[in-house]
């Protein structure tokens, strides 16, 4: 035997070693634990053979126990009125909990959990149209179908759909809450209020949404453009609604100019003069000023009101005339400039 720590040749009997101390090992102990240990790792973990036989049990369990109480119930059924027509309603209720209690469980191993909720989900739509049916068919579970199905998508699809954008994902999602709100609105006879939501739903991508569809130098200036459209055609739309669609010209867009085309001045200042986060957020807060202003002015000018302006507009205006002015001068100054990207850590 030999030292493990320094080399030196050991004694047959000696413990340890009389150069270095180091402890003395046998190499036929050392080779026979480490056979041992080998042996224990590769033996197969009883885990997953316990939790495979645990789920046969519950299935076979449920299984034997659901159908055994949808027999009973058919034989009792035929037996007292010839017939089934009373027990098809805890027939499907027996056939949804088996569903339920036997699907997730005997392919979880298979399927994303989001799959098995969703089909758990789906299944239980199917159940409430077949409690439609057998009532009369009210239409009102088509409405729950509906629901459903679009709370499935929006759980499932940025799980699932690996490949998409954050914005793609965004925007399917939004396209399916306009449908879903149409569909609504059809089944309880169609009173128009899908198509606010809906319009309400378009004029929000727009602002949020597809700037990021727009990878170019004036991406921002076109989202604007685009924005003030929208507002204009939304406006018409409530208008149009309404009967008062005359009123357009007067009053609804020069609201959408007013709120957008101090938006596009700011974009283009701003390009032009390269401004930095401050001088923006600056030419913003004055474009929120002028807004304010002209929306109170026109609506005022509509409604043949003595005063040209009212109370709020003034307020919201100050505030940010308050803040665009010290924001410029932030943007002129460069030691307040580097104060404040050391203190906001920018």
């Amino acid at each position: 035997m030999y030292c493990v720590r320094c080399g030196v040749e050991l004694a047959e009997k000696e413990g340890f070693c009389p150069l270095c101390g180091t402890k003395a090992y046998d190499p036929d102990e050392v080779a026979k634990l480490l056979s041992e240990c080998e042996g224990k790792e590769r033996q197969p973990a009883p885990e997953r053979a316990t939790v495979r036989y645990i789920k046969n049990r519950y299935v076979a369990i449920v299984r034997f126990c659901i159908f055994m109480s949808m027999l009973i119930l058919v034989i009792v059924n035929l037996s007292v009125n010839g017939g089934l027509n009373w027990s098809l309603y805890p027939l499907s209720v027996l056939a949804l909990l088996w569903f339920c209690m036997i699907f997730p469980v005997k392919y979880s191993h298979r399927f994303h959990p989001v799959i098995l909720v969703s089909a758990c989900v789906g299944a239980a739509s199917l159940f409430l149209i077949a409690i439609d049916l057998l009532t009369g068919f009210g239409r009102w579970s088509l409405i729950a179908l509906y629901s459903a199905a679009y709370a499935c998508l929006a759980v499932s699809l940025p799980l699932l759909a690996k490949k998409l954008n954050a914005k793609h994902i965004i925007t399917i999602l939004a396209a399916c809450a306009g449908l879903y709100l149409f569909a609504l609105d059809f089944e309880v006879g169609f009173k128009g209020w899908s198509l606010y939501a809906a319009c309400g739903i378009v004029l929000l991508w727009c602002f949020a949404m597809l700037p990021l569809y727009l990878n170019k130098s004036y991406s921002a200036l076109i989202s604007f453009i685009v924005d003030t459209l929208a507002i204009a055609l939304f406006l018409y739309l409530v208008l149009m609604v309404n009967g008062a669609e005359d009123k357009f010209f007067s009053l609804a867009l020069p609201i959408a100019l007013s709120a957008c085309l101090p938006a596009i001045l700011t974009c283009g200042v701003s390009k032009a003069a390269r401004f930095s986060v401050y001088g923006i957020l600056s030419l913003s807060s004055l474009s929120a000023a002028i807004a304010s202003l002209l929306i109170n002015l026109f609506i005022n000018l509509n409604l043949k009101a003595q005063a040209f302006l009212n109370q709020w507009s003034i307020i919201t205006a100050s505030c940010c005339l308050f803040v665009a002015a010290f924001l410029f001068a932030t943007e002129k100054s460069k030691k307040i400039k580097e104060y404040l990207n050391k203190k906001l850590n920018i």
